[in-house]
């Protein structure tokens, strides 16, 4: 599953942003690179990011980082309701998703 979350980064746009007809782009609308690509992916599963590391390391310290990579993830997506349409994952790394 995260490898096929990492197609956004590569193609600037998941399966359903296809369908729906979006794409990620840099916040003054050219193609955004790869590093600002992952970074946004970074961002966005950090809980995931955590829990891989959880299972290879088994550290029960990771436990509360995964709690508020969560919590991160979840407000970083209600920050989209803003007048901005912007996430927070989008704002940090600059990109924005558009229609194409």
């Amino acid at each position: 599953a995260t490898l096929y979350t990492l197609v956004e980064v590569f193609t600037g746009a998941s399966l359903g942003k296809l369908i729906l007809g979006l794409k990620i782009r840099k916040e003054n609308g050219e193609d955004a690179p790869i590093g600002n690509m992952l970074l946004r992916w970074s961002l966005k599963n950090a809980s995931i990011i955590v829990l891989i590391l959880l299972s290879i390391t088994l550290a029960e310290s990771l436990v509360m980082v995964n709690n508020l990579a969560q919590l991160f993830v979840f407000i970083s997506c209600l920050m989209a309701l803003r007048e901005s349409k912007q996430a927070l994952h989008d704002q940090l790394s600059g990109t924005v998703v558009v229609i194409k």
